[in-house]
Parts: structure tokens; C-alpha cells; sequence
């Protein structure tokens, strides 16, 4: 489409209300007994730039605030009574050596642990 610039600019990009307004504009065009889709039929359904400027605004504040940042998991470690800060428990300290890894268990597959069943007679409760 040779207008691609304008359903792009008039829909911010968001192809949900691309989709609202190109039915809008089908809509009006099938009500007054037109079989085609014009591009004055396209402008004339299109939402206002003050409309547009608008839903920009407001999906740039809410992408600020879902960004993640080390002061709101400072706060959330706080609400949830967690020790420290984040900063304080996830930096190592230069010098400090890294604990070693744990080794690794080695079993023989297919050989059960004893303590996997309990010993002696048990008893079934109904509730």
C-alpha cells in the first residue's frame, strides 16, 4: 500500500487497533453503499494525532514502569523481610574465593536408598 506511513503513524505501530480502524473504515464504507475501501475512508476513520500522542505517552510510562530496577528489588527484598540488599548478597567481595562447587553424587543407577521406604509395619489412616 502506497500509505503505509500513515496507517503506521495513525496506528502507533500496534497492529491491534490497525486492525480496529481498517474495520471501522469497511464498516462505513459498506454503510454508504461503497464497495471499495478508499483512502478517504481510511483517513476519515482514522484516531486524531491527539488520540495517537496520547496512547505513545502511555505506553511509554508503562514500559518505565515494569523496567526492573536494583532500587524496586531492594524494596520488594525489604517487604518480604529477606536479609540485606541485593547488591550486598549477589557481589562477591574482591578476594574472597567463590565457594566450591559440592561434588557430585555418584549412585548406581537402578539401586534403591534404604530410606526411601519406612521399616517395620505401617499403619493406614482413613480420614
Amino acid at each position: 500500500m502506497p500509505i503505509w506511513d500513515f496507517l503506521y503513524e495513525r496506528s502507533v505501530g500496534c497492529v491491534g487497533i490497525l486492525r480496529d480502524w481498517l474495520m471501522r473504515a469497511v464498516i462505513t464504507s459498506l454503510k454508504n453503499d461503497r464497495h471499495r475501501l478508499t483512502r478517504r475512508t481510511i483517513e476519515q476513520t482514522a484516531l486524531s494525532v491527539s488520540q495517537c500522542e496520547k496512547i505513545v505517552a502511555e505506553a511509554r510510562e508503562g514500559e518505565m514502569r515494569l523496567a526492573e530496577t536494583e532500587q524496586g528489588r531492594n524494596r520488594l527484598r525489604r517487604l518480604l523481610n529477606l536479609e540485606g540488599s541485593l547488591s550486598a548478597n549477589h557481589t562477591e567481595q574482591p578476594g574472597e574465593p567463590a565457594a566450591p562447587p559440592s561434588p557430585a553424587k555418584t549412585r548406581t543407577p537402578g539401586l534403591r536408598s534404604p530410606r526411601r521406604d519406612p521399616v517395620g509395619r505401617t499403619q493406614v489412616a482413613y480420614a
